[in-house]
């Protein structure tokens, strides 16, 4: 499963709102994640993330 995910400047996921229950736990996994963010220039900017997701029985 791919999620398509907001990501803020600061490296942290924004506002996801998951509408299944795979993307729910998915989400859930991401929250607590760090990101190294998108950058423009010399600053980081919001972005999006395709995340690969692989649930095994």
């Amino acid at each position: 499963m791919f999620l398509l995910l907001p990501a803020r400047a600061r490296g942290l996921l924004a506002n996801a709102e998951p509408t299944r229950t795979f993307e729910t736990a998915a989400v859930k996994a991401v929250r607590d994640w760090t990101f190294h963010p998108a950058t423009r220039g010399d600053g980081p900017v919001e972005s999006h993330m395709k995340i690969h997701f692989d649930f095994k029985p």
